[in-house]
């Protein structure tokens, strides 16, 4: 760049920054940094202002009153029209405000603590070898981690805590698979057409798995969260089954993005992967590390509920706003060095991706546990690994909200 536009530091490509191009959904850490660096509250596609920076983020996150989800049902109808998916996705948590939000995490919250999480580990250890173990006999020495382990991993935990029959669970899978990529703000006709027919098989599954959990109670936590009552609430059937689909998409979509980023970040950094190797603890680092390097999570979107300022930027009362995770993670001003991936990184744990306050994420102890079960297991049960494909040649899910490989084939040398 040459002549006033580098005298400026301007780069005009600023403007051409659409998080779904193949290019940014690729590598979106360069388009981050240059937004993070000349145009933090950068206001593109459809409107919406995106924010890279951490402190404004972080900010975001915090100030509950003055930046709200708004009304996503309303959004959902506007969008989809009145149906399933409205239906379904409407009454989804973390697309609440309080009181609501408030209302059902209150009845909740018991069911999603550190110390459930850590009940279920010696189960999820015996999830995770049994899968390696079937990877291994299938393709020998080469298997796709993404496939044969990261992907069925957390999609069995979850059922089972769910207490979704074994034999239904490839069907769930396939609606998931369907109605996950309506959560990005840009989808195609045929994405919305899939959504709304998988949001309506979801509705009818789960009206039936509870009619029968309200005659059998089990273990499980449909049966607990029946049981869930305080100050005289219960949670509806509509309130129910947004939250088993919420479990689903982000229970098991989230640890496999995780465990499918985390690994490539290893390999990029094969002193990092010795390290960890000869101390097995070290896999709760990689985990922190991993949300901060290479977020699962890509944005949360916010409006303004009133007229505010944010960093050095006005905003009017009803913008809305795109808060990039990917980028605050990756600010210098919070983490120096942002792309390199340390295991000894100091405050690695203060990243943006279970976000802060009222909207920290309910189900993060599950999500922590699973991914280290699941480093825990690759790390110690193969020997040495590298990619059996090169790097060139990875592809990325086309999903905006959430990052992940589509593959992350390995072979084992050893």
């Amino acid at each position: 760049m040459t002549g006033i536009l580098a005298a400026l530091d301007f780069d005009p490509r600023l403007d051409e920054f659409d998080p779904a191009r193949p290019e940014v959904i690729r590598d979106p850490y360069p388009w981050f940094d240059r937004l993070r660096t000349l145009d933090p509250a950068h206001r593109g596609i459809n409107g919406l202002r995106f924010l890279t920076r951490f402190a404004d983020i972080d900010q975001l996150l915090r100030d509950h009153r003055t930046f709200v989800r708004g009304d996503f049902a309303e959004v959902l109808a506007r969008n989809f029209g009145q149906n399933s998916l409205n239906d379904v996705m409407g009454r989804f948590m973390f697309a609440l405000d309080p009181p609501d939000h408030t209302r059902l995490r209150r009845l909740v919250a018991g069911s999603f603590t550190r110390e459930k999480a850590e009940r279920l580990r010696p189960r999820m250890r015996e999830l995770a070898a049994g899968l390696l173990d079937d990877a291994i006999a299938r393709g020998g020495d080469t298997f796709d981690v993404i496939s044969d382990f990261a992907y069925p991993l957390p999609l069995q935990v979850v059922c089972e805590i769910l207490g979704v029959p074994p034999e239904d669970r490839e069907m769930l899978r396939s609606w998931t698979n369907d109605i996950t990529p309506t959560v990005d703000f840009v989808i195609s006709d045929e994405v919305r057409a899939r959504g709304i027919e998988a949001a309506a098989l979801f509705k009818g599954y789960f009206l039936a798995l509870i009619s029968l959990r309200r005659r059998h109670r089990g273990e499980d936590l449909l049966s607990e969260l029946l049981n869930a009552e305080e100050q005289g609430e219960r949670l509806s059937e509509r309130e129910l089954i947004s939250l088993a689909v919420t479990l689903l998409i982000a229970g098991h979509e989230n640890v496999t993005n995780l465990v499918g980023n985390g690994l490539l970040a290893l390999l990029r950094h094969p002193g990092e992967l010795e390290l960890v190797r000869r101390e097995s603890e070290r896999v709760a680092d990689v985990v922190t590390e991993t949300l901060r390097y290479d977020s699962p999570v890509t944005y949360v979107p916010r409006q303004t509920a009133k007229a505010t300022r944010l960093g050095e930027v006005d905003l009017a009362a009803g913008e809305s706003l795109v808060a990039l995770f990917g980028a605050a993670n990756r600010d210098p001003e919070k983490f120096p060095d942002p792309g390199v991936f340390r295991l000894d990184r100091p405050h690695k744990a203060e990243h943006l991706d279970f976000g802060r306050g009222i909207t920290y994420c309910l189900g993060a102890p599950f999500a922590i546990v699973e991914s280290e079960v699941a480093f825990e297991t690759l790390l110690t049960r193969l020997g040495d690994f590298g990619l059996a494909i090169g790097e060139d040649e990875l592809t990325w899910r086309p999903t905006i909200w959430a990052r992940g490989l589509e593959r992350l084939p390995i072979t084992v040398t050893d």
